[in-house]
């Protein structure tokens, strides 16, 4: 698949998934949020990376995932949460 230079990647923590079924429910359903591209879930890490278009909505998408029966919040990890410090 062809990505551009406006595409944005996201990282969120996933709850609620047990098997491969889920992880399959899960990209389904992220799939169908506003402005995404392309979704990646990985039931062993409970993580999913969505690809956006330029505009990231993180609440519908949450939204959406909740709606599957999961719950979904935005990861962050220690390295972006010391560039966004630095930025301070």
């Amino acid at each position: 698949m062809f990505y551009n230079c406006h595409m944005v990647k996201r990282k969120y923590k996933i709850e609620g998934m047990f098997c491969s079924a889920c992880e399959s429910h899960v990209e389904k359903a992220a799939k169908k949020g506003k402005g995404v591209v392309d979704v990646t879930v990985n039931l062993l890490t409970n993580m999913m990376e969505v690809t956006f278009e330029r505009q990231i909505d993180d609440e519908s998408l949450i939204e959406v995932v909740k709606k599957a029966g999961y719950k979904a919040t935005v990861f962050e990890d220690d390295y972006s949460k010391r560039k966004a410090l630095r930025k301070k």
